[in-house]
């Protein structure tokens, strides 16, 4: 007696991650990092010398980038921090139709 199974897989996602693990020495100004769940851009970054301990700390000013609030974070130089994958996409005009003129819209 075979048994029939209806597996059927509706997922379309290429199961890459939207974050990558990056150290912060390696991070430069105007990059992107999550934190908090959130996507910030790096507005400035300092590195200051290393202390008693041996290590250097590392000061970003961030803006978010959906609300531009700015927050600094300071952690140190050899931490590793989730850095956000982006994909620029540069589209080509091909036609543009004389029959469908859209409106002006006045702003």
């Amino acid at each position: 007696m075979s048994e029939e199974t209806d597996d059927q897989f509706e997922s379309a996602a290429s199961g890459a991650s939207e974050t990558a693990p990056q150290q912060c020495s390696a991070l430069r100004k105007n990059g992107y990092v999550v934190l908090k769940n959130r996507a910030c851009k790096i507005v400035d970054m300092s590195t200051s010398k290393t202390g008693k301990h041996g290590h250097a700390k590392v000061c970003h000013a961030l803006c978010t980038v959906v609300m531009v609030d700015v927050c600094k974070f300071v952690v140190m130089q050899t931490h590793v921090i989730s850095v956000a994958c982006g994909f620029c996409f540069t589209y080509s005009l091909l036609e543009l139709l004389q029959d469908r003129i859209f409106p002006k819209v006045k702003c």
